[in-house]
């Protein structure tokens, strides 16, 4: 399942449901996610190489390699209308 949001995405309320997620479990391959604008994914990144999120994400990627993020976060924070693919 693919999910793209409709609107712009809060990246502090984003970085914050990330390290509550992290904290919880680890991502698994089959995990669904939530895909982002390059631009949005962009400044994720910069956060997270700028150490807002220094841990790994999951046991063998690390954020910036993920080309979205997993729907257990979106479930947390609310981006209003998606669209479901």
């Amino acid at each position: 399942m693919r999910v793209d949001i409709k609107r712009s995405i809060d990246v502090s309320k984003l970085m914050a449901a990330i390290v509550d997620y992290t904290n919880m479990t680890n991502y698994r391959k089959d995990d669904s996610y939530l895909v982002m604008s390059s631009a949005t994914r962009c400044a994720l990144m910069t956060k997270c190489n700028d150490g807002h999120v220094s841990k790994e994400i999951g046991s063998e990627r690390t954020f910036d390699e993920f080309y979205g993020i997993p729907i257990a976060i979106c479930n947390k924070l609310d981006f209003g209308e998606v669209d479901v693919k």
